[in-house]
């Protein structure tokens, strides 16, 4: 009778294991079942070892934000992964366990946050499976939320005070009291409306909220002048050009004679390519307008946008003879020769400006501009750092100064600002874009490709 072969299967594993033709399992040599078994018990282990090594997640950069009441901190990775939330109330500090991960080489490893909740947020390889992010807190009362994102793969951590706690109380407890103000003093709620509107305006995140409170304002004062020019303006703003210049258009015909309706138009359609019809709109507000000369200055300056250098620049120096020393239009004829390439008559305008206001901020940051054109960045570094000696967190000089050290190749000093300014919210896009360049610059391309997709997240236009 033909013998079988002994079959065994490997705990976790396919394969079958046969013995050899010729060789009989017998109860004379137990050192063969020995064998096999520590075989069968090794071998899984081993291979996990090897399949964890092999699919560490790469824990690749950290950025955060701080907006009133929070922080927000985003954790990017190369895939998905597992993680724990500690808490050390004594020590007031917050930490995060990312299971099967591993910090990415040029990782930034201690981020000073030093705001009202956080100190700062430090990152270390805890162990050879294990990257912990450690949250130094201020506040002893704050609320923790972590969740897992994908697209791309991240754990978004939010830091929040008792900020909301605390307002439903102001309110309840305003609620409750009674109005010290006068009754005649009161204003209407179409005044409260209107005052609304004009403040979101302020904001280009809240120009939805601004155009809706101007829309249920028109449905009540439908003949008014002042309130349709303010919503096409935000329209403008928010680039809705075909509604606003449909509510221009239209208070044109009702109100033909208003110089500030007919200069909105003309801005309008300037904006659009159509600058002969602005033009003809400029030319109809300054003969209408009882401000001549400043109509023509807004002229002056829309002439300087498309182009139209020479008769801008006739403009402003007819201007300026009868008022030499009038800054705003030497200002603006020093940007128009700047832009015209004219650039050693725009540096004589501003350093006779900055004679006569040494310590100006907007002098130093435009002849700052003036030297970066020239391509001469030692000298626009150091305006830009006199100009931030005076106000150091200027998100137009950080970033004016990103940029130089950008051009000047010192990728690492330009990625510290540009991280800085995708902190604030002014200027979170330019900063990512801005980082997005210099890891471009760097061959770290994973990482540019993140800084553009969030950039991207946040101002899809």
């Amino acid at each position: 009778m033909r013998r079988r072969r002994a079959k065994f299967y490997l705990p976790g594993h396919g394969a079958r294991f046969r013995l050899p033709y010729g060789t009989t399992m017998k109860r004379t040599y137990p050192i063969v079942y020995v064998v096999l078994i520590y075989i069968c018990l090794a071998l899984p282990s081993n291979v996990s070892a090897l399949q964890t090594q092999n699919t560490l997640v790469a824990v690749s950069h950290l950025t955060y934000r701080i907006t009133p009441g929070c922080t927000e901190a985003v954790i990017y990775l190369s895939g998905p992964l597992e993680f724990s939330k500690q808490r050390l109330r004594h020590s007031e500090r917050l930490y995060f366990d990312l299971k099967n991960a591993k910090i990415k080489t040029g990782f930034k490893r201690i981020y000073a946050v030093n705001e009202n909740l956080v100190k700062a947020i430090r990152v270390g390889q805890f162990d050879q499976n294990t990257v912990r992010i450690v949250f130094d807190l201020k506040a002893s009362e704050c609320d923790v939320d972590a969740v897992f994102q994908k697209d791309p793969h991240r754990i978004t951590v939010h830091i929040c005070g008792e900020q909301k706690k605390n307002q439903a109380r102001v309110k309840q407890s305003f609620s409750q009291t009674q109005s010290v103000i006068p009754k005649e003093n009161w204003i209407t709620d179409l005044e409260a409306r209107l005052a609304l509107a004009r403040i979101l305006a302020y904001d280009d995140h809240t120009l939805d909220e601004s155009i809706k409170e101007y829309r249920i304002i028109l449905k009540q004062k439908p003949d008014s002048a002042l309130e349709p020019l303010e919503m096409a303006r935000v329209l403008i703003r928010k680039g809705d050009t075909r509604e606003a210049l449909s509510i221009l258009r239209r208070m044109r015909e009702t109100h033909p004679k208003d110089p500030e309706t007919l200069v909105a138009l003309a801005d309008l359609e300037a904006s659009l390519g159509h600058a002969a019809v602005s033009r003809d709109l400029y030319m109809d507000a300054i003969r209408m307008s009882d401000q001549p000369e400043t109509m023509k200055l807004k002229f002056a300056d829309r002439m300087n946008m498309w182009g139209d250098f020479h008769k801008a620049e006739a403009i402003y120096k007819d201007h300026l003879l009868a008022h030499p020393e009038e800054r705003d239009t030497l200002l603006q004829l020093a940007a128009l020769m700047r832009s015209s390439e004219r650039y050693g008559e725009s540096e004589g305008i501003y350093k006779r400006l900055l004679l006569a206001s040494p310590d100006s901020r907007e002098i130093l940051l435009e002849l700052a501009r003036l030297k970066l054109l020239e391509k001469n960045f030692d000298a626009a570094g150091k305006l830009v750092d006199r100009f931030l000696e005076r106000d150091p967190h200027n998100p137009e000089g950080l970033l004016l100064k990103a940029d130089i050290r950008f051009l000047q190749k010192r990728y690492e000093e330009a990625l510290n600002i540009y991280s800085e300014l995708s902190r604030m919210t002014c200027c979170r896009e330019k900063g990512l874009i801005g980082m997005g360049k210099v890891y471009l610059e760097q061959g770290k391309d994973d990482l540019a490709r993140s800084s553009f997709a969030e950039a991207r997240e946040a101002d899809p236009q």
